[in-house]
């Protein structure tokens, strides 16, 4: 991989609001700069899995509580 496709990744590291996921990418970064390839690999795949674990939690989070709204309000007939 050439030094301009990382410089890329480093901009692109800019775009990620998360601060724990942008510190686990950046890491995977100084790794892969190291030539630590191995280490880069598994803060990488923290990352990704942090970032889907992330997101399923807020799925979960904001669908439950809008299903537990209708489910009450049709309970109760309020959307007779």
């Amino acid at each position: 991989m050439s030094d301009r496709s990382f410089s890329d990744l480093e901009v692109l590291l800019n775009q990620i609001r998360d601060t724990e996921i942008k510190q686990y990418t950046s890491e995977a970064i100084n790794c892969y700069y190291s030539k630590s390839y191995r280490a880069a690999i598994i803060m990488i795949w923290i990352a990704s899995v942090l970032d889907l674990y992330k997101k399923i939690e807020y799925i979960y989070h904001t669908f439950n509580a809008v299903s537990y709204t209708h489910l009450r309000a049709h309970e109760t007939g309020a959307y007779l």
